[in-house]
């Protein structure tokens, strides 16, 4: 890829933002979620008793509504 091209790339990333849903509270705690920053951290808990194959399957499923919540508030 060119530079030029690598460059309006990097720009058009900038403008994305990242959702990222964990089981742990304390660990979405940590992170800052800054105005400046592209990624929001959420937290939603395992499944218990389980719905799906995995304990994270109803969160995995339910990220994008998540997302769209908290985009609400940025």
């Amino acid at each position: 890829m060119s530079q030029l091209g690598s460059s309006a790339a990097l720009c058009m990333l900038q403008d994305i933002k990242t959702f990222v849903a964990l089981n742990e509270s304390a660990l979405a705690a940590t992170h800052p979620n800054l105005s400046g920053s592209t990624e929001i951290w959420g937290y939603y808990p395992d499944d218990w008793p389980l719905k799906g194959l995995h304990a994270g399957d109803t969160r995995a499923a339910l990220t994008p509504f998540l997302a769209h919540e908290v985009s609400n508030y940025i």
